[in-house]
Order: structure tokens, then C-alpha cells, then sequence
């Protein structure tokens, strides 16, 4: 295919477009500046417009084609990088939302269209749009991959129109997705979310419980070796047991798979980490002591690997009384096999209380 070049002119006018901009960027404090530009903006509304519905409708007339789809989304992410409200304003009133919906929809395999597409709903309309975009393309594992990671990094970037949402409703999407596909890389993606939510939100953990999220979870964590997996999963397991989730019904279940993923992950940090905390969340500081104890005498790069791991876990708690007699005890005893340099970063933050 021969490569087509620009029409004669086309690069020149947009080089002094981008010149004007430049110029009047840099004397926008200039009345004379602001007197030429205020003519100049119902024309650009009307030049950005009608680009604009030239990309949307051959999107329209070349919806079979994914290269047709793919540099119109670009051409349309683009016009909206940066935007403070009336290239958005340009954008919606031309109806982009409903072609790229189907656009989305006839092409729910191709991930790098699915995700611009997706960060253009979220620029438009935030995380509701990424949450009825999640319920439309479930039916594609690919494209709820998508979703769920527009979703994630939507929600980090913008946690206030997380909070604002209806908790119930949110996680109710999300497990519909999660139950339909059995991919390992869409389980991923939403472990990672859902991990999020939970963390700082008790209505989220609730919302999980009550819908039934308990059993998705412990069957994924009893089905699923895979080490990333084990390590969302577990974490999510420790994001739970923080209260408002009722994990207690679940806990001699929830006790199975920790022991089981703790011992088929010995060697993993984020698994120990993640596994010690909701094992202290559940069974009481007293189980991570009796960890401490136990490998207090003993030094191999399994038992280093516990060792730090409980640490970690124990470091967001003040001790008093007998139980910090008894951690500064255990530390006392860990610095003989371990040594100081061994344990730094973890032992001395382990808070005793004067």
C-alpha cells in the first residue's frame, strides 16, 4: 500500500494554528491579543466541530474496519488531551459517546482501541460511564479487562467519584463481569480492583458480602496457583478481614486457604506479608507471636522471609504491658540467628510504648 501524503498546505495551516496558540500563550496579558483571539473563538469552536463529526463519521461509515477505528479514537483522544471543559462540551453534543460504544462493541478483542476508547468515556463522563461500559462489554473477556483497568486507574486518580458512587451497585458490576469469564488475566485485573475498593472503603466490603463475593473469591484463591493470583487474592483476603465484609461466616474457609496459600508461597513476600496481616486480623497478634517464637531459632532464607514478613505485619500496632515484654523478648531473640542488618527496615518498626 503506497504511504499517502498530506494534501498540499494541510501541515502548514495546522503549523500556524499551533503558532497562533504559542503566540497568544505567551501575550494572552496583551489587550490586543485578547481583542484578535476573542474573534478568532466561534470559528475554532466551528473549525474543532466539524473535525470532529468528519472522525465520527468515517468511524461510522468504516465500523467493520479496526484501523479505521483505531485513528479515529486517536484523533478524538487527542482533541480531547487537556481539555478544560469546551472541547468536552464539542465532543458530547456530537454524539461520540454512542460511536464509540459500537465501536467498542464490533471490536471487543482489540485491547489497545478498547483502552483509548475507554480513557475518552472517562474524560467525558468519569466512572459511571467505565461502570456501564464494564456491564455492556462483559460478554468480551478482553474488553472487561479493559474495563476494570480503566476502572482501577480512574478510581486511583479520581477517589472522590469513587465515594460518591453507590457501593452496592459499583461491586454488583464488578462480580457480574468477574463471574462470567474464567480468564486468568481478567480474574487479575479484578482482584486488583476490587482489592482497592475494599481497602478504604467499609460500604465496598460490605456490598461484597452481601452479593456473594466470599465464595468468588475463596474459589478463586482454591483454584487458582498461579503466584500473581495468590498474591491480589490474598491481599484482598487482608482488605476484607478489616471489618464490615462478616468474614467470620467464611472463617474456617478463609483459614484453609490462607494456610494453604502461606505454605505453597513461602518464598514470596507480598503472599506472607499480605497472608500475616489477615492471619493477625482473624485469629489475634497472638498467632503472628507464635510465628516469631517458632523461628526464633532457626535461620535459612525460608524462615528470614517469615520472620520479616511478621514483622511487617505487627508494625502498625503499639504494644503495653506483658505483650511488649514479650515482643521485645522475641526481638531480643531474632537478633542472635538474624542480626541487625538481616531485620533492618522491619524490627524497628515494631513499636513498644514507653
Amino acid at each position: 500500500m503506497a504511504v499517502l501524503q498530506p494534501e498540499d498546505g494541510v501541515l502548514d495551516l495546522f503549523r500556524a494554528v499551533d503558532g497562533l496558540h504559542k503566540a497568544y500563550w505567551r501575550s494572552c496579558s496583551e489587550p490586543v491579543a485578547n481583542r484578535a483571539v476573542s474573534k478568532l473563538r466561534q470559528p475554532l469552536v466551528e473549525l474543532v466541530g466539524s473535525a470532529v463529526l468528519h472522525v465520527l463519521e468515517e468511524m461510522q461509515s468504516g465500523l467493520a474496519d479496526p484501523r479505521v477505528q483505531a485513528v479515529g479514537v486517536c484523533f478524538l483522544k487527542a482533541a480531547l488531551s487537556g481539555s478544560d471543559g469546551t472541547t468536552k462540551d464539542i465532543l458530547q453534543k456530537a454524539g461520540v459517546v454512542e460511536v464509540l460504544v459500537r465501536s467498542m462493541t464490533n471490536h471487543a478483542s482489540t485491547e489497545y482501541l478498547l483502552q483509548d476508547a475507554l480513557s475518552i468515556l472517562d474524560e467525558l463522563h468519569g466512572l459511571s460511564a467505565l461502570l456501564q461500559a464494564l456491564e455492556h462489554l462483559r460478554s468480551s473477556p478482553f474488553a472487561t479487562k479493559a474495563a476494570l483497568i480503566s476502572l482501577r486507574t480512574s478510581a486511583r486518580a479520581r477517589w472522590n467519584e469513587v465515594e460518591a458512587q453507590d457501593a452496592f451497585q459499583v461491586i454488583r458490576v464488578i462480580l457480574l463481569s468477574l463471574r462470567a469469564h474464567q480468564e486468568g488475566h481478567v480474574i487479575l485485573a479484578g482482584l486488583q480492583l476490587l482489592s482497592d475498593l475494599a481497602g478504604d472503603l467499609p460500604e465496598t466490603r460490605i456490598a461484597f458480602f452481601k452479593l456473594g463475593g466470599w465464595d468468588w473469591l475463596l474459589q478463586v484463591l482454591e483454584s487458582w496457583e498461579e503466584l500473581s493470583i495468590q498474591q491480589e487474592g490474598i491481599r484482598m483476603v487482608s482488605q476484607l478481614c478489616k471489618g464490615g465484609a462478616c468474614g467470620d461466616a467464611f472463617g474456617a474457609r478463609v483459614g484453609v486457604v490462607l494456610e494453604r496459600s502461606l505454605q505453597r508461597s513461602q518464598n514470596d513476600g507480598k503472599v506472607l506479608y499480605w497472608g500475616l496481616w489477615a492471619v493477625q486480623q482473624l485469629h489475634g497478634v497472638q498467632s503472628l507471636l507464635a510465628t516469631l517464637r517458632t523461628n526464633c531459632d532457626v535461620f535459612n532464607e525460608k524462615s528470614e522471609k517469615v520472620v520479616k514478613s511478621t514483622l511487617r505485619s505487627l508494625s502498625d500496632l503499639t504494644w503495653e504491658g506483658d505483650q511488649a515484654g514479650l515482643v521485645s523478648w522475641l526481638i531480643f531473640r531474632l537478633r542472635r540467628p538474624y542480626g541487625v542488618t538481616v531485620l533492618a527496615g522491619t524490627m524497628d518498626k515494631v513499636w513498644l510504648s514507653d
